[in-house]
């Protein structure tokens, strides 16, 4: 009979569920903070040790899979929507089984005693040291990589405010997008594309929007765009302003807005 040691159960799925979140962040384009994602892996390493428990079924496993998967979800991520709310969810449940799969195959390969999925739970006979250390090594290897790869833009998610009249105050998030270099073509003033459902809890000022040109890949097409009063990114004040570009059903995923490099470039 396996010998399943609770220490290292709890580390394995901590780190597990830690991966899964990051990439849930990164598929999604998810403005949190680390912190609460290892917050929300300790939980799901918690939850793990529901397998152990004697009177766990198949019933009980797949509710506490569905339940333990909206709580770190939440956890993780915070409040949102209920559109957001279950992209969230099922990315990460998602990706989840797709592990579970992936060690199933590997395992039947390898044929292994070392590995092995106990009531849905993945657990790897490892010393705690041992897996101490391969963590180390995966987290040193991939800030290295971050390191070498990343350019001086580090986030790729950024926190607009902007105040006008009519408006008055409106913050949300933006996608730094390389390829975007949309600018007015009067002032030559950068545009910072956004989805229309940003605007609808404020309205727009109608008689302040203008026509802004633009070319894709596919051909040329024209958002309506506004010059706001005040325009901040990640609380520094750009000083030469910015147009927004409204477009309709044009971003997909999470975040409803994209901006160029450009803009970031001014603030230095």
């Amino acid at each position: 009979m396996q010998t399943i040691y609770i220490d290292t159960l709890l580390c394995v799925n901590l780190f597990i569920d830690y991966i899964l979140l990051l990439i849930t962040r990164k598929t999604l384009h998810i403005h949190t903070r680390t912190k609460r994602l290892i917050f929300s892996s300790l939980f799901g390493a918690c939850t793990s040790l529901c397998a152990l428990l004697p009177f766990y079924s198949v019933f009980l496993s797949a509710m506490e899979k569905i339940i333990s998967a909206i709580i770190i979800v939440l956890i993780g991520f915070g409040r949102s929507n209920f559109r957001n709310i279950c992209i969230r969810f099922i990315t990460f449940l998602g990706l989840g089984m797709i592990l579970s799969s992936a060690v199933l195959l590997i395992n039947n390969l390898l044929r292994t005693d070392k590995l092995i999925i106990y009531n849905d739970v993945i657990y790897f006979d490892i010393s705690p040291i041992a897996l101490l250390c391969t963590t180390a090594i995966v987290y040193i290897s991939v800030i290295i990589y971050h390191k070498l790869t990343s350019n001086k833009f580090r986030s790729e998610i950024h926190k607009i405010t902007l105040s006008t009249g009519s408006i008055n105050k409106l913050t949300f998030e933006s996608a730094l997008d390389t390829g975007c270099n949309l600018k007015e073509p009067f002032s030559g003033l950068p545009v910072i594309l956004t989805e229309e459902e940003l605007f609808e809890p404020t309205g727009i000022c109608e008689n302040k929007l203008r026509v802004i040109p633009f070319s894709t890949v596919s051909g040329s097409d024209i958002v309506l765009g506004f010059k706001p009063d005040k325009v901040e990114i990640d609380g520094k004040e750009l000083k030469k302003g910015c147009y927004i570009g409204i477009c309709r059903n044009k971003l997909t995923g999470e975040i409803k807005s994209i901006m160029g490099q450009d803009l970031l470039e001014v603030l230095g």
